[in-house]
């Protein structure tokens, strides 16, 4: 008897993709230091395409030239200022696309953390700040091994309600009890090899991605 294989997770990756473009528009529209205005859009359109059954792509487009009678707003960090004059068609754009590897980074330091602070037991993992050259960061450190070493910026940003509940959409998968891991790939620059990375599922970790607490320990300072 032949036997179709089994489409599984379809619409939890659906979730997941689709909380991958919300982190993004998030991470381009307020940047690491405030929270999405109400009623505030992103610079940029960004439109899931379903390709086959359970496998989606992202496709980040910039709009058309703004009106200039609409009211200029500050744009983030994430998303420079030579953006406002960009002209409409299909063609590469060099800054959004600075800007999206640099939110990529950011997102993939962010579930690696929720990897690590789901997979270690509370009370055995600690945190502490430091600085290398003008480049604050954060250590999570359990027992005498650092783990993980993230950017301040991402810690801060880890914290926030409305990233987790966009981090917590991208692990939708891990609610089919099926899953075992998932692996991470971080788009560099052409120049670059490709890092990819792995979280393995945990109780932990599943009860997050079923909307449970993310618990973070308080940051010890050097």
């Amino acid at each position: 008897m032949h036997r179709q294989p089994r489409v599984i997770f379809d619409e939890l990756v659906r979730e997941a993709f689709e909380a991958a473009a919300t982190i993004s528009n998030v991470l381009l529209v307020a940047g690491v230091s405030a929270d999405v205005l109400h009623g505030e859009t992103s610079p940029v359109d960004c439109t899931l395409y379903p390709t086959v059954p359970g496998s989606y792509v992202l496709r980040y487009e910039l709009p058309g030239i703004p009106d200039p009678r609409a009211p200029k707003r500050k744009l983030p960090k994430l998303l420079p200022p030579v953006l406002k004059s960009r002209t409409p068609g299909p063609q590469i754009d060099e800054v959004l696309q600075e800007a999206l590897i640099s939110g990529n980074r950011v997102t993939v330091e962010m579930l690696l953390c929720v990897g690590v602070l789901t997979r270690i037991d509370e009370g055995r993992l600690s945190a502490s700040a430091g600085i290398s050259g003008n480049d604050p960061f954060v250590e999570m450190v359990g027992g005498v091994r650092v783990i993980q070493r993230v950017h301040r910026s991402t810690w801060v940003l880890l914290q926030r309600p409305d990233i987790q509940s966009s981090l917590r959409g991208m692990l939708a998968p891990f609610r089919d009890d099926q899953l075992y891991t998932m692996t991470l790939v971080e788009n560099p620059h052409f120049s670059n090899l490709e890092a990819a990375y792995v979280i393995t599922a945990t109780q932990r970790l599943r009860e997050f991605a079923s909307g449970g607490p993310l618990h973070v320990p308080p940051l010890e300072r050097r």
